[in-house]
């Protein structure tokens, strides 16, 4: 009967027990805000007062002078602990006076006409970061910034807005990472209204064993008020790594990307939608390391879709292929491949077959004095069936050789001097014989003068020229400069730039001049300038010919206009908190040469 009775007291003493612990979660959150300090702590203050005068013009411009007046605070603080809330703010004011200078061409003769005005803007920022050494750090920014105080040469003048989110997440196993953003970026002007760029983006990696993945995907969404275009860009991307040993690896990408352009000044329709989707699987193996057979698999999927105007299209490939090299000997491989592709498009399907075989010998190289001399030379045997030509097969064979000498011209500076030659052959049984001859030679420079000097200077040239079948020429020119120089205690300089020139020609088109594109930035600065202390020079050079509409298409940092040449020289001189600059610029921006010359002074206050 005891043991009957303390059952009731037993169960009361629970009931009672587990009532706080439902409330335990509430009870615990109100504690920690109340141990939470929500007050800021000492803020630090910095600011700046400045002014500039900016004189600009350019072809088919008006010549303008800008009076530009700046002023701007900014305070920096934490709430309660630095590891848990870091806040910042600022506030600006750009007032601007425009003067403007033209010519007007009547029946009597040119004329001048100018016009002046005065236009005030105000800039600011915020900024929050929580948990910012957390295993879930959390960013929010907002940005307003005014071209005409920026010094960027642009020949409308533009107000930028930018919001900016950002969440990242890592478990504490610390083998996966999340991480989703969006940005929303606005040029608002007077000239082209407002040109809003907005991204939407998140990523996965995970790692276990000896596998990984990688996920990541955006949407991004271009709008512009004046024109009417608009873009709408979607992308995924997925990868998934496989490797268990030294001997096997599988990696499999998937990609997906949807666009939807309404285009009015391209030239194209005004309304073009695509969408493409890439499933390819790569696998490789061999029985063991440094095994001479070596295997590799792949399989594919591509989808295409394709709409302008009246205009559809839509194409399917589903393929695999099997490829097996083996090292006969140290010079000699040989290596077989098998594939089918099943096509299909708007008129309709057909089965590929491809089988090919070939041995590949080279020799090791030969040392003449100072000259190092190699060659090769290859043959391979293709066939294929189906498709509307049914079997066809080609014969092919080449040989090349290549000639190297090394210059020692300092203990630090090497000259490398390089030629080759090669010669292929290829006999098909539909397209009949073509023959390729090639040259190439390479000239390149690499010294490092000092413990902080590395640079490289290499020009290329080539030529190949096919006869027969598709007959053509093909010549290129390509000068390459990277890497950092120190030239004295003063001055160093950087450079990544690439020059390059082509030429081509066909029996459709005739030979024509060589078409060069520039692109990649060269620095030079000298921090006493004229031997003078604090007197910085700068010289900056960059270039991109490839043009392209990289914010329509979503770049969220992308400019409105786009430069495809620009050369600055700067002055900067500091005397305690006050700081001045000159700088001049010319540019090359949407098929027009532009020019800027640039003065502000800038007295800074507070802690910064």
């Amino acid at each position: 009967m005891c043991s009957y009775a303390a059952e009731p007291e037993v169960a009361a003493s629970t009931a009672v027990a587990a009532q706080p612990a439902a409330s335990s979660v509430g009870d615990d959150i109100a504690s920690i805000a109340s141990f939470i300090d929500w007050r800021l702590a000492p803020i630090r203050w910095s600011g700046a007062f400045g002014t500039g005068l900016r004189l600009s013009g350019g072809t088919d411009q008006a010549r303008r002078f800008q009076d530009v007046e700046t002023a701007n605070i900014q305070g920096r603080s934490y709430i309660w602990q630095p590891w848990f809330a870091q806040f910042s703010a600022g506030l600006g004011l750009v007032t601007s006076l425009d003067r403007v200078s033209s010519r007007a061409g009547d029946a009597n003769g040119a004329t001048a006409a100018s016009s002046r005005n005065t236009s005030t803007t105000h800039t600011g920022n915020l900024g929050l970061n929580l948990l910012p050494v957390s295993r879930f750090p959390f960013q929010f920014t907002y940005d307003i910034s005014d071209s005409r105080a920026s010094g960027e040469l642009t020949g409308n003048d533009f107000q930028r807005r930018h919001l900016g989110l950002r969440q990242n997440y890592r478990p504490l196993t610390g083998n996966t990472n999340y991480v989703v953003g969006y940005d929303r970026n606005t040029l608002n002007s007077a000239s082209f209204g407002a040109d809003t760029v907005s991204a939407l983006n998140g990523g996965v990696t995970h790692s276990w064993n000896t596998q990984n993945v990688d996920v990541n995907a955006s949407r991004t969404r271009n709008t512009r008020s004046n024109t009417g275009e608009s873009s709408l860009i979607s992308r995924l991307n997925a990868r998934h790594g496989y490797r268990p040993d030294g001997t096997l690896s599988l990696d499999t990408q998937a990609s997906y990307s949807g666009s939807d352009l309404h285009l009015l000044s391209s030239g194209l329709a005004a309304d073009i939608r695509s969408r493409f989707l890439q499933l390819n699987s790569v696998g490789t193996w061999r029985p063991e390391e440094d095994h001479p057979l070596y295997v590799v698999g792949s399989a594919r999927l591509f989808q295409n879709s394709f709409s302008s105007g009246n205009s559809n299209s839509d194409s399917t490939s589903l393929g695999g292929n099997i490829a097996a090299n083996y090292r006969w000997t140290p010079q000699t491989t040989i290596y077989g491949t098998f594939g089918l592709t099943q096509a299909a498009n708007d008129i309709g399907s057909t089965l590929l077959t491809s089988q090919a075989t070939g041995i590949n010998y080279t020799p090791d190289p030969i040392n003449f004095g100072a000259y190092r001399y190699s060659w090769y030379a290859g043959g391979n045997v293709a066939n294929q069936t189906g498709g509307s030509e049914g079997a066809r097969n080609n014969v092919g064979g080449n040989i090349g050789q290549n000639l190297t000498r090394g210059i020692q011209l300092k203990s630090s500076t090497t000259l490398s001097l390089s030629a080759g030659q090669s010669y292929s052959l290829n006999r098909d049984s539909v397209a009949s014989l073509a023959q390729t001859l090639s040259h190439t030679a390479t000239v390149a420079l690499r010294t490092s003068p000092t413990l902080n000097s590395n640079a490289s200077v290499s020009a290329t040239a080539a030529d190949s020229r096919t006869y027969g079948v598709n007959e053509n020429t093909f010549q290129i020119i390509n000068i390459q400069t990277n890497g950092q120089i120190q030239f004295g205690r003063y001055s160093y300089g950087s450079a990544s730039l690439t020059l390059q020139g082509t030429r081509q020609y066909t029996l459709a088109s005739p030979a024509s001049d060589f078409i060069f594109n520039t692109s990649g930035n060269l620095t030079y600065s000298h921090t006493r300038a004229f031997d003078i202390p604090l007197l910085r020079y700068t010289l900056i050079y960059s270039g991109n010919q490839n043009q392209f509409q990289s914010r329509l298409l979503g770049d969220i940092n992308a400019p409105r206009e786009q430069i495809s040449h620009s050369l600055e020289q700067r002055l900067d001189y500091n005397i305690g908190r006050i700081e001045l600059r000159l700088s001049a610029r010319i540019a090359h921006i949407d098929d027009r040469d532009d020019w800027l010359i640039f003065f502000t002074l800038n007295r800074r206050i507070g802690e910064y």
